[in-house]
């Protein structure tokens, strides 16, 4: 689930906005997208990808 909810946003970013920050230090470059990529995944992506696997992520009845 994390890869599915990371890979777009990498790609967004890439194709995007990180162009903007090639003058950038790479220190700091590298800084920027988990600096936003964190909160967004934190409090919007991941909550709305287990909403929308909840029953893949938390079966009624697991399988043994």
């Amino acid at each position: 689930m994390t890869i599915l909810a990371v890979h777009p946003f990498a790609l967004l970013y890439d194709g995007l906005f990180a162009e903007f920050f090639h003058t950038w230090p790479l220190a700091a470059r590298t800084l920027v997208f988990p600096i936003v990529l964190a909160p967004l995944l934190t409090y919007a992506v991941m909550p709305l990808m287990s909403r929308l696997l909840r029953r893949w992520l938390y079966p009624e009845h697991p399988t043994s």
